[in-house]
């Protein structure tokens, strides 16, 4: 009896401890590991640039659909609605000295 319930949750902590590492494998290479080593393993510019945002906006309301907008996204109204913000931003590069 003591060694059926023994191998009973032997056997159920490994399948779940198999099933909890797939997920990991699943879920956490993808979205965690991978994007951090590509960002440790790139070849940044040690000068970087100067980011300087200049106007930012939030607009809303409706704009004229053009012919390649109507082309693309299908047939219908003549007006968009949009509602975004919009930044302007200007990056000055510095080359090297």
């Amino acid at each position: 009896m003591f060694l059926d319930l023994l191998l009973f949750y032997t056997t159920a902590f490994f399948v779940l401890l198999a099933i909890f590492s797939a997920f990991a494998l699943i879920f956490l290479v993808p979205f965690f590991i991978d994007p951090a080593w590509s960002t440790l393993s790139a070849d940044f510019d040690p000068e970087g640039t100067n980011c300087t945002t200049v106007l930012g906006v939030y607009r809303e309301g409706r704009r004229k659909k053009g012919f390649y907008s109507n082309f693309l996204w299908g047939k219908g109204g003549t007006q968009i609605i949009v509602l975004c913000p919009a930044v302007k931003v200007v990056i000055h590069i510095y080359w090297g000295a």
